[in-house]
């Protein structure tokens, strides 16, 4: 192993980075090594620190990302045994393949994803550090393709058992786990795996048109970009909201986790309704109802966000 560090080192990561100084400023290393170093995570936290040291001489300023954990379904144990081997010395910050997969309605996806962050984030507590955390592989998959007629299926192929899912089901998971992210400040980059005729983590259909959830992006893009997160509004205890400020204005996104199609929950607002507007999940306007002395919201499965420009 000693024999190969070196060669990774000096044959492999020197001149990778020598190379793309002023270009490159993050690198993650490795990919998912709980694979391949588990019967050894000592020997992974002595090439991340080996990586770590060589990266940081050829330029100090460049963000080193680690762990490239699992998600909280496939258990803690690679988090805890390399953070407790010193491994969070070797890193800038945390990364983690955070998977979730269906069924998307009334599982509660979101903040499960939520759970598994916060899980994390208390293992590195543990071990003496806490690292900003990174979902640097995820996706929502499979992808809800819109094409039916038989001149476009011919080119579009599932795995064995799967199919085409709901685009609104998939937009709808999207945004509730990208804002679980942002409220959670935790970094995601999403799989892509853009076209083709293999439907897997795509963001776009075979021959490119994009797919349905992309507008959801968008749309979060548009409102939460520059938002920051202010807390958990608990207004109803099968209602998960999340309230963020941007500017002067007011961004809260309810939905019921747990609820499925036929579920919904009544809830008001001691604030006049002409005070909101609302958008849904491809920033499409809704009604908001109340009057000059309330705002009176129906919370489903599908998340939305109510807007206000200024309180």
């Amino acid at each position: 192993f000693e024999e190969y560090l070196e060669a990774y080192v000096d044959e492999y990561v020197r001149p990778l980075a020598e190379h793309f100084k002023g270009r490159i400023t993050c690198w993650e290393v490795t990919n998912e090594p709980y694979y391949q170093f588990k019967d050894c995570p000592e020997k992974w936290v002595q090439l991340m620190k080996a990586t770590y040291e060589t990266l940081k001489q050829v330029d100090p300023t460049c963000t080193v990302v680690g762990t490239c954990g699992p998600p909280g379904s496939m258990g803690y144990s690679w988090y805890r045994r390399t953070f407790s081997l010193g491994a969070l010395n070797y890193q800038d910050a945390v990364s983690s393949h955070l998977y979730h997969f269906g069924p998307w309605v009334g599982a509660g996806v979101a903040t499960t994803v939520r759970q598994w962050m916060q899980e994390i984030r208390r293992i590195m507590a543990e071990n003496g550090k806490v690292l900003p955390l990174w979902n640097s592989e995820t996706t929502v998959t499979p992808p809800a393709s819109m094409y039916r007629h038989p001149s476009h299926t011919r080119y579009v192929q599932y795995h064995p058992g799967e199919g085409p899912t709901d685009p609104i089901e998939q937009a709808q998971t999207y945004l509730q786990v990208l804002t679980m992210h942002k409220a959670e400040d935790v970094k995601y980059s999403f799989h892509i795996f853009h076209g083709g005729i293999e439907y897997t983590s795509h963001t776009a259909e075979y021959d490119e048109t994009p797919l349905a959830f992309l507008a959801t992006q968008a749309a979060l893009a548009k409102h939460l970009e520059e938002a920051s997160y202010v807390g958990d509004i608990a207004f109803h205890g099968d209602v998960q909201a999340c309230l963020f400020r941007r500017g002067d204005g007011l961004i809260l996104i309810p939905w019921g986790p747990m609820f499925l199609k036929q579920d919904c929950a009544q809830v008001t607002l001691p604030l006049p309704a002409g005070r909101f507007t609302a958008r849904d999940a491809f920033d499409n306007p809704l009604p908001v109802e109340g009057d000059d002395r309330e705002t009176k919201l129906t919370v489903t499965w599908e998340a939305f966000l109510l807007l206000a420009d200024a309180m």
